[in-house]
């Protein structure tokens, strides 16, 4: 099944008029500014069915599917390429009918997340040093360090990608945290704002220093950074990584039971 490129934000908005019903399974939770953005730069493509849309996303490693299902009977077949899906769902509520739908079409589990949320008020600050100085990135060549460190760490298809050519502009906004030890960057985390939350979107240390507090310092500064009246928190971790979430939780973050499951098809 070929993909059209979807020229403008009036040809996307008439294929959801079309597609997006009343009882539609979907994951198309992004943002309306997200979407501008993404069709501005010629990146969104659809596949569909009579009953079944697909939106494709064109990023690094692979393309990101958001999907609108009105009849589980009518397969949406895609190209060849790398495909990856996320589902959110909460606690008790597994989407078994869209993964099993996915898995007759030759798609295959991959990770699962739990969502973390705090207050200000709620979250523990560390303060004791720990021999390293956080800050924000002030040169071109930190954030470049950062984003190297995020991309080879993470998961390529779910672990939201930087393009190298965001640099810049993540530089001039200061959403880069570097902790600096000896003088050198040796960890990095990456924040943004989110329907007014701040969101934690990528924090790593690298591994000879892991251990040591550096990771509880960096969320520290990111908390204190983004304070103000009405200060809320969130973050995404996989539900394999427990040392993760441990360290969250000492900090005051909470469980919210929302969880994301994803798929690829490789």
């Amino acid at each position: 099944m070929s993909a059209n490129r979807i020229a403008d934000f009036a040809e996307l908005n008439r294929l959801l008029e079309a597609y997006c019903r009343q009882k539609s399974l979907t994951n198309n939770y992004m943002m309306r500014t997200q979407v501008e953005r993404i069709v501005q730069s010629g990146r969104l493509s659809y596949c569909c069915t009579e009953n079944n849309l697909a939106l494709l996303v064109e990023q690094a490693r692979c393309q990101r599917v958001y999907y609108y299902l009105n009849d589980l009977s009518e397969p949406l077949l895609l190209a060849d390429g790398t495909f990856v899906l996320e589902i959110v769902h909460r606690a008790g509520g597994f989407p078994l009918a869209e993964s099993d739908y996915w898995q007759r079409s030759g798609w295959s589990p991959h990770i699962s997340r739990v969502l973390y949320e705090a207050k200000y008020d709620d979250v523990e600050l560390y303060s004791e040093d720990c021999g390293c100085d956080v800050r924000p990135a002030s040169s071109l060549g930190e954030v470049e360090y950062a984003v190297n460190l995020f991309n080879s760490t993470f998961d390529p298809y779910t672990g939201d990608y930087i393009e190298v050519t965001e640099c810049e502009s993540l530089l001039a906004m200061g959403v880069i945290l570097i902790a600096l030890v000896g003088g050198e960057p040796r960890a990095a985390l990456h924040y943004d704002t989110q329907s007014g939350k701040n969101v934690l979107a990528h924090i790593v240390v690298e591994p000879e220093l892991r251990g040591q507090g550096i990771a509880r310092q960096l969320v520290s500064e990111f908390v204190r950074v983004c304070r103000n009246v009405n200060s809320r928190y969130s973050l995404w971790v996989r539900q394999d990584n427990s040392s993760a979430q441990n360290l969250y939780k000492k900090m005051g973050f909470r469980s919210t039971n929302k969880y994301s499951f994803s798929m690829l098809k490789l």
